[in-house]
């Protein structure tokens, strides 16, 4: 008995069917370069490339690689480019995307009325290490005692521009340290003016942030905890997650400034409180 073994690759004896498949291939090649090359429009930009799509002069083109359906079962045009319908910036011949959004402003408050306090370092560090499209304000919290009688339309002024403030922001960030278990003093007091008129506070609804910092290895746990329990009551939208705390905070300060490597987790902390602000708006 024959066994005949089969091979399924093109037999080197069949020339014409090799010559066949070619000759289709070539059709369809022509075939849809004769449909892209379609009539330019009045003002068309000009391509010397085969098998471009033309553009209107007014349409600046992307990088992207653009395949029509009805090309892509058969070939990919490899010169075509697609119409960005976005801004672009082509003076420098490299396309670059406008940044047609407003910067997102952020305010700090340090709980700490100390010069070289460890929150004011933190604050530093993170406003040094913000990008472009972040701004952050650090609010001076040396506000007078709240006092209902002199919480008015006309009460004082640096109240009014504390409440403005944080009113004219995306976010808030709160960075504080924890005095004798709990929150200071100076802070809770700027909370307290913040969370009034009743009702109509700056503080409803506005993404916040909260950080302690401390000396020791706890980081604050016990302050964050009534920061929060404070924003709840107002209510501000504090930021879900894991708590931020910088603990050992003496070590990490150079310069007054809190050192880089210790707020990559806090800076992304501050990258979902944009996130958070962008949703609410």
């Amino acid at each position: 008995m024959r066994i005949t073994r089969v091979c399924k690759c093109p037999a080197k004896d069949a020339p014409e069917t090799l010559g066949r498949a070619a000759e289709l291939n070539q059709r369809k090649i022509s075939r849809n370069a004769a449909i892209t090359a379609k009539p330019r429009l009045s003002g068309a930009a000009k391509s010397d490339a085969p098998g471009d799509l033309i553009l209107p002069p007014n349409q600046a083109r992307c990088g992207r690689p653009f395949v029509p359906k009805w090309t892509a079962a058969f070939f990919f045009l490899p010169n075509a480019r697609s119409a960005c319908r976005r801004p672009v910036d082509c003076s420098n011949g490299v396309p670059k995307m406008h940044d047609i959004t407003r910067p997102t402003r952020l305010v700090g408050l340090c709980g700490s009325l100390r010069k070289a306090s460890y929150s004011r370092a933190t604050l530093s560090g993170l406003h040094d290490n913000l990008p472009l499209s972040t701004n952050l304000e650090i609010c001076d919290l040396q506000l007078p005692l709240y006092n209902e009688d002199e919480d008015r339309a006309d009460g004082p002024e640096q109240v009014r521009l504390f409440r403005k403030a944080i009113g004219a922001s995306d976010g808030v960030v709160i960075v504080t340290p924890e005095y004798n278990h709990g929150i200071p003093g100076v802070l809770k007091n700027a909370l307290d003016w913040a969370s009034r008129p009743f009702g109509k506070s700056v503080l409803i609804d506005k993404p916040v942030l909260v950080i302690t910092v401390s000396p020791a290895f706890t980081g604050g746990v016990r302050a964050h905890a009534q920061v929060n329990e404070t924003l709840l009551s107002i209510p501000a939208r504090i930021m879900a997650g894991p708590q931020v705390v910088l603990g050992g905070i003496a070590t990490k300060v150079k310069d007054g400034i809190v050192d880089t490597h210790y707020l990559a987790f806090t800076l992304e902390a501050i990258d979902r409180l944009v996130t958070m602000s962008r949703q609410r708006t």
